[in-house]
C-alpha cells in the first residue's frame, strides 16, 4: 500500500474509531442511526477479480440509517491495479485508493420474511491514471426471504457506462445463508454460506467473452460484540488464461468489525 492508500485508510479508521467509542445513535430516542464496519483481509475481491493483485486490504465503511429505510453510507479500500503511469506533465499516477457512495431504501413487506433493497452505488477511484475511465455508477434492487433454517436473496444492477468505460452492464447475484446451530447458546454463532453470480457486458466487441459467471462459498464465525471471521473460497469460468493471476481460484480469509 502507497502513502496515498494509507493515508486515505487511515483516516476512515480513525473515524470508525471515534464510533465506537461514541453512541451509535444520532441521540437518545432518534430515529437516526451511524454504523460502522472496518475489515482486514489478505485479498480483496470485486466480483471474482482481485481488486489487490492478491495482496492485503484495508477497509472500512460508516452509514447513516433512518428508520423509514432511507440509508446512505460510504465505504473504502486500498486498491492496486498495477496501472502506475507517467502523465504528459512528468508526474505519476496509479490506482492505490476506491471509494463508494451509495445509498438507498430498504425494508420488510408487511413485517414478513420477504424483504426488498433498492439503491445506488458511485465507484470512485482518486488519483488513477488520466483517461482510465474507472469511475462508474450502478443502480440496483436486492430481494431476500428469510426461511429461519435459511435466508436466501437475489439481485440485479444495471450500470450504463461499467468500469473502464467498457459500455453498459448486467450483474446478477443469487445468495443463500444458512445458520449453523451450536447448542450452546454461547457468544460463538457459526453460518456457511454461498453466492453465484452472472455477469453481462453489452457493448463489447464480437471477439471479446462479453459473460462470465463468479462464486463463492465460505463459513463465517462470530463472536458476539468483538469480530467476525470468514474463510471463503473465490472462482470464475473464466480461463486461466485470461484471468492473468486476479481472477483465478484463491482462498480468502477475512477479519471484521461492526458497531
Amino acid at each position: 500500500m502507497n502513502r496515498k492508500a494509507f493515508g486515505v485508510i487511515t483516516s476512515i479508521c480513525m473515524g470508525l474509531g471515534l464510533l465506537v467509542a461514541g453512541p451509535v445513535a444520532a441521540e437518545e430516542g432518534s430515529d437516526w442511526e451511524i454504523s460502522g464496519n472496518v475489515n482486514l483481509t489478505n485479498d480483496y475481491m470485486y466480483r471474482g477479480f482481485s481488486q489487490t493483485d492478491g495482496d492485503f486490504a484495508i477497509q472500512g465503511g460508516l452509514d447513516v440509517s433512518h428508520s423509514s429505510g432511507f440509508y446512505v453510507g460510504v465505504w473504502g479500500s486500498n486498491i492496486d491495479f498495477l496501472d502506475q503511469t507517467i502523465e504528459l506533465d512528468g508526474s505519476t499516477s496509479s490506482s492505490s485508493v476506491e471509494i463508494d457512495l451509495y445509498g438507498g431504501f430498504g425494508g420488510d413487506f408487511s413485517n414478513s420474511m420477504f424483504s426488498y433493497d433498492v439503491g445506488f452505488i458511485y465507484y470512485a477511484y482518486p488519483g488513477s491514471p488520466k483517461g482510465s475511465h474507472y469511475d462508474f455508477y450502478e443502480f440496483g434492487a436486492t430481494l431476500g426471504a428469510d426461511f429461519g433454517l435459511a435466508s436466501v436473496s437475489i439481485g440485479a444492477w444495471w450500470s450504463p457506462d461499467f468500469f473502464g468505460g467498457i459500455g453498459d452492464s448486467l450483474y446478477i447475484p443469487i445468495g443463500i445463508e444458512i445458520p449453523i446451530p451450536l447448542g450452546n447458546g454461547g457468544p460463538v454463532s457459526l453460518s456457511t454460506s454461498a453466492n453465484v453470480a452472472f455477469n453481462k457486458y453489452f457493448d463489447l466487441g464480437p471477439l471479446e467473452d462479453d459473460t462470465y459467471i463468479n462464486w463463492d462459498i465460505g463459513l463465517t464465525v462470530s463472536l458476539e460484540d468483538w469480530f467476525d471471521v470468514d474463510l471463503r473460497y473465490y472462482d470464475t469460468d473464466l480461463p486461466t488464461m485470461d484471468c492473468k493471476g486476479i481472477c483465478d481460484s484463491r482462498f480468502v480469509v477475512s477479519v471484521s468489525r461492526s458497531f
